[in-house]
């Protein structure tokens, strides 16, 4: 009687067991779903991507170089081939106008030119 007891209960706690087991195993399934449905979402969402964008513009900057030269007059010829040591700064506050010129938007007919001088 003791020993059927036994049987019985380690067969109910084998049973359990199993149980767990599948569980654990459709738990990890639906996560493995989820996190490939959650891939492919993000793969639907387009993605930004880094671009490099050049402007060329006429403005008044100033220019820093530094260079080694015995009398300044040499210090002004090295520089004609050089590159600047620091990064360009504008001023806005030099700015000359030149001359403006007026188009009707989209067209390419003037419409009004003035000259500054």
């Amino acid at each position: 009687m003791v020993k059927e007891k036994m049987t019985e209960g380690t067969v109910e706690k084998d049973e359990k067991v199993e149980e767990a087991k599948k569980k654990a195993e459709e738990a990890k399934k639906k996560a493995e779903a989820k996190k490939k449905a959650e891939m492919e979402k993000r793969a639907a969402i387009p993605q930004k991507k880094p671009y490099t964008v050049k402007l060329e513009v006429m403005a008044p900057v100033e220019l820093t170089y530094r260079v080694w030269a015995e009398t300044p007059e040499q210090a002004v010829e090295q520089i004609r081939y050089g590159t600047p040591t620091a990064p360009p700064r504008p001023r806005l506050s030099r700015k000359r106008n030149i001359k403006a010129t007026v188009y009707k938007y989209g067209t390419v007919m003037i419409e009004f030119v003035k000259k500054y001088t």
